[in-house]
């Protein structure tokens, strides 16, 4: 395993790992209010989650394993070191956060993690992650995020949310379901 930080900001840093993993490990919450595609994490907190979802877009732009070769923040790079030393997670619309809970027909994907990759959604750079059954999308940019986007990223004003979205939403994804299947032993 790649060693990126001294033992003291890695200790720093790893803090913000446990409000990930109450994301990733606790039970889901139900659907919010009539939504059928969103759930809220009212025990999560914006600032921690936001702080570790930054660590981990940092550390896969300065590692070196091949895995994590998409991913290159260039000037952002230190704008987000700063972020994590300074435990300031900023605005939602810094470094915008999205957070898809991933379904195939209906039930939640827990194992599924692929190399995190780059897109570009009206005229910005998000950086794509699939870990333990989520998709969380970044955006690296200094362009503000559209409306229609402003009302899904993750914010200090509104409760911890993820949205619902089976597999197939994602083409970025497309054939991982006719992988799963044909490893299941029949």
């Amino acid at each position: 395993m790649e060693k990126l930080l001294c033992e003291e900001c890695e200790g720093r840093i790893s803090r913000f790992e446990t409000v990930g993993a109450k994301l990733f490990q606790q039970p889901l919450p139900p659907h919010s209010g009539s939504s059928k595609r969103i759930r809220e994490y009212p025990s999560l907190d914006y600032g921690r989650l936001k702080l570790f979802f930054l660590s981990i877009l940092w550390r896969t732009s300065v590692a070196s394993d091949e895995f994590f070769r998409l991913v290159s923040l260039g000037p952002h790079e230190e704008t987000v070191r700063k972020m994590l030393l300074n435990e300031d997670p900023g605005p939602g619309e810094k470094y915008d956060t999205y957070i898809f809970l991933l379904k195939n027909g209906g039930d939640h994907v827990r194992d599924l993690m692929t190399e995190p990759t780059p897109m570009t959604f009206e005229h910005r750079k998000y950086y794509r992650f699939v870990m333990s059954g989520f998709v969380i999308i970044m955006g690296v940019s200094a362009l503000s995020p559209s409306k229609m986007m402003l009302n899904m990223l993750l914010s200090p004003e509104k409760p911890v949310r993820s949205f619902d979205a089976e597999l197939a939403e994602f083409r970025f994804l497309n054939g991982i379901p006719a992988r799963m299947a044909a490893a299941v032993p029949g």
